[in-house]
Parts: structure tokens; C-alpha cells; sequence
């Protein structure tokens, strides 16, 4: 009797499951889909912008990465790199590619390196109509800037952002990276969920106020404090769905494991709730794959319906997926185990490292 009563309670727990994950799914597809919003861009748009360009380090494709940042289509735009020092191995490829290039600000010395850059600049370029900031391990397309800057012709957008396709150039964990970030690609959709990606935003020049400059002067996130900005002024976010930035990576497990980590501490720090929404989302997720994998061999077939949710997540990352499309649905599963992992490990970080440096979460 113990046994069947605790058969009934499995099932019925598997089920209940099972509903919650197939509904949020449903729903939020069709959430997504109905709060599509074109911005009311002018024809003849062409502001003045400068495109921001921090550099730490080099990366794998850098010289590409530049060269693509001059190759746009739009016209009216300069390009400022930002570094620490003349000896970093960025200002090399930056003289070969026909960038100029500043030195960051030592004074700035609360806040993250990039934050420094960006203060840098502003501190020094103060009348562009735009600011566009992007990241040293973008290859960008030559649309990229017109299609970045084109929605903040419209009054009531603050911030146009993109998000990042991963190419893996080389090994299996670059394929997981790529898969990885596709939750990302997701919350993007949703203005509910949506946030900056400081790998490639433009925002207007009316964002860069005291207050901005004053937040900025001790934080670690550039992306989160101009997304804070916008909604201040009571303006929106505008998501570029277009793949326009691409990321080419070699990972091992090592780098990505630190990466992710990192990625997912600092969503968090700008918002705890995550922690929480986050550990019952991907706990569901792989009980429901246990469950669907063990389930049907005790109980019958039909418990197989559980694996639907997961079905659902192989066929949007194959489809996402513009290279070894069959590699990315055994990982999308792969991929909700290391979601449950990244965000219990990111709720006990108090600081995150990137290229030898040390930040502490503020939160």
C-alpha cells in the first residue's frame, strides 16, 4: 500500500511538473511573439557617433574583429580604442588596422577596467549624438552599426543592444558555450526579461548624465548601469535579433566553466531574484528529464511525454544552431545541468576575475 501510494504521489509530482514546464514554455512563447515592438525609425538617420572599442589582452580573431569595425556601411561614425597602458598587446593590431586609441584614466580606480575605459572616453569625446560600445572579440557584419544605431531613432528607445553567436572555432566545450548562450538569445526576446549585452550596445548621448558618470565610478557591469540609466529616464531597450556580432571561441572545460560563472554572477548581482527563479526553472527541468528517462520503464510508455519540454529544447538549438546542428540537441540537455550549476555557484560569489584582475559584486 506504501508503495502504491507513493507511486501515485511520484506521478502525480512528475506531472505537475511536466504542466508547469510545457505552460511556461507555451506561454511565453506566445508572450514574445504578441509584445513585438517596431520602433518608429526616421528615413534619413544619421547622427554622429563614436564607436567605443576597450581593449585588455588580445583574442583570437582580433585583427579580423578590428577590421570589421571599419569596414561598416554607415559613414558617420569614429572608432576610439581604449587601453591601459602603450604596452598592451591590443595597441599593436589597433596602428594596424588605422584605429586611434586612448589611455584610460588611472583616477578611475573603483570601478572595473572597462568601466574605466568607457569613463575615459566620455571624459574626453563629449559631443556625439551616439555612443556605441563594443567588444574587442566581436567580428562584427558590415550592417552591424547601421542596424545598432537605427532604433534609437525612435523617442521613447534609450538603448539599441545585440546579442552574440559563439562560432566555435575548436573544441567540444566551444559547441557548449554556443548552446549555452541560447538562454540568453531567449530572455532577450522579452522586453520582461530583456537586458544589455555591453559586448555591443548604443545608447544616446542624453544617458550620460552626473548620475550615470556617478554609478559608473564604482561599478563592475557597464551594460547593467546603462540599462539602469534608460529605465530611469523612463525609456526602452530595443533588441537586435539579427546575428550582426559574431564571437569566434576555443574553449576547454576550464574556461568555460570560469566563464559562465562569471556570466551568471553578474546577472545576478544586478538581480537576486534570478537566483531563486533560476534554481527552480533548471531543477525542474532536470527532474523532468530524469523522470522521462527512468519513469517509463516502471510505470509504461506513456511516461515518455515527460521528455517533451526537452524535445522542445533539442529542436530550438538545432534550430538556432548554424553549424554542427545534431552536436547541439544532445547538448542542449547537456546544458540544464550546468545552467543549475552556474546559478547555485554564482549566488555565493562575492567577486568574479576576468584577465588577472580581481572585482568584488556589489550588491
Amino acid at each position: 500500500m506504501m508503495l502504491s501510494l507513493f507511486s501515485y504521489l511520484l506521478l502525480g509530482f512528475a506531472f505537475f511538473v511536466w504542466l508547469g514546464s510545457v505552460l511556461f514554455a507555451v506561454l511565453g512563447r506566445y508572450y514574445r511573439r504578441t509584445e513585438r515592438y517596431a520602433p518608429e525609425t526616421k528615413r534619413h538617420f544619421n547622427p554622429n557617433v563614436l564607436v567605443i572599442l576597450p581593449c585588455k589582452g588580445t583574442d583570437i580573431t582580433i585583427g579580423t574583429n578590428m577590421l570589421s569595425l571599419r569596414a561598416q556601411l554607415y559613414d558617420n561614425y569614429r572608432i576610439v580604442g581604449v587601453v591601459d597602458s602603450e604596452t598592451d598587446p591590443a595597441v599593436e593590431y589597433m596602428r594596424e588596422a588605422g584605429i586611434g586609441y586612448i589611455i584610460s584614466d588611472k583616477r578611475y580606480n573603483k570601478c572595473s577596467g572597462k568601466v574605466r575605459n568607457l569613463l575615459s572616453v566620455f571624459e574626453k569625446f563629449r559631443f556625439y549624438d551616439i555612443y556605441v560600445v563594443v567588444d574587442a572579440d566581436v567580428t562584427a557584419a558590415t550592417d552591424w552599426l547601421s542596424k545598432l544605431i537605427t532604433p534609437l531613432s525612435d523617442p521613447s528607445i534609450g538603448v539599441s543592444t545585440t546579442y552574440p553567436y559563439f562560432n566555435p572555432v575548436g573544441g567540444f566545450w566551444s559547441e557548449v558555450k554556443k548552446v549555452w548562450n541560447f538562454v540568453g538569445e531567449g530572455m532577450m526576446e522579452s522586453v520582461k526579461t530583456r537586458f544589455v549585452w555591453g559586448g555591443s550596445m548604443a545608447f544616446k548621448r542624453e544617458l550620460v548624465d552626473k548620475e550615470l558618470l556617478l554609478k559608473m565610478s564604482s561599478a563592475v557591469s557597464d551594460d547593467i548601469e546603462v540599462a539602469r540609466a534608460c529605465k530611469r529616464r523612463g525609456l526602452r531597450i530595443f533588441y537586435v535579433k539579427e546575428k550582426i556580432a559574431c564571437v569566434n571561441v576555443i574553449e576547454n572545460f576550464w574556461t568555460f566553466m570560469e566563464w559562465a560563472n562569471r556570466q551568471t554572477a553578474l546577472s545576478v548581482s544586478a538581480n537576486r531574484k534570478l537566483i531563486t527563479y533560476g534554481k527552480f526553472i533548471y531543477g525542474a527541468e532536470c527532474l523532468l528529464i530524469l523522470l522521462g528517462v527512468t519513469l517509463p520503464f516502471f510505470y509504461g510508455p506513456i511516461w515518455f511525454i515527460l521528455l517533451i519540454p526537452a524535445i522542445i529544447k533539442m529542436w530550438a538549438a538545432y534550430s538556432k544552431s548554424q553549424d554542427n546542428r545534431l552536436l547541439a540537441i544532445p547538448i542542449s540537455i547537456m546544458v540544464q545541468s550546468i545552467y543549475l550549476y552556474n546559478i547555485t555557484k554564482a549566488g555565493r560569489m562575492k567577486s568574479i576575475k576576468w584577465r588577472g584582475v580581481e572585482y568584488k559584486l556589489y550588491r
